[in-house]
């Protein structure tokens, strides 16, 4: 009885160490094709100015310039990931609220008093999504950050 119990652990042994190697030769499933590597060979990115559009009711006249003023800081947080990589946090966060600064300043000029006031609310301002990434239902703004303890 001893033997035969034996054998048969040994088979089940020999039998689920074949069956782990077969499995992990499996062929991996095939991935999406990787990303192109530079931003104008990636599909286009949410507009964000769209999304401002339609939350601050902008006009036909005021919709080109938010576009241009929303695509320029788009592009200048694109050149800061690439050529500031050296940079310390600190000082990508300084160039980082500079680059805010200045989109403010230029969409006070274009806003309404009224609109601008709904623009620097916390929560509406619309953040740039990242290829790949699943924009919010709606255009929502993203889910508040957790409170600070």
């Amino acid at each position: 009885m001893n033997r035969y119990t034996c054998a048969l652990l040994g088979s089940l042994l020999m039998s689920g160490l074949m069956a782990n190697t077969t499995l992990a030769q499996a062929p991996a499933e095939k991935k999406p094709d990787a990303k192109p590597a530079t931003p104008a060979a990636r599909p286009a990115l949410r507009d964000r100015s769209e999304i401002l559009a339609r939350q601050l009711n902008l006009s036909d006249e005021q919709k080109p310039k938010v576009k241009a003023i929303m695509d320029e800081e788009m592009k200048k947080f694109t050149d800061m990931r690439t050529t500031g990589r050296n940079l310390s946090l600190p000082e990508r966060q300084a160039k980082a609220k500079e680059i805010r600064e200045a989109t403010n300043v230029k969409m006070k000029e274009v806003l309404t008093p009224e609109q601008y006031e709904k623009y620097i609310k916390p929560g509406l301002r619309v953040p740039a999504v990242r290829p790949g990434a699943t924009p919010p239902a709606g255009g929502a703004p993203p889910p508040a950050a957790p409170p600070a303890k």
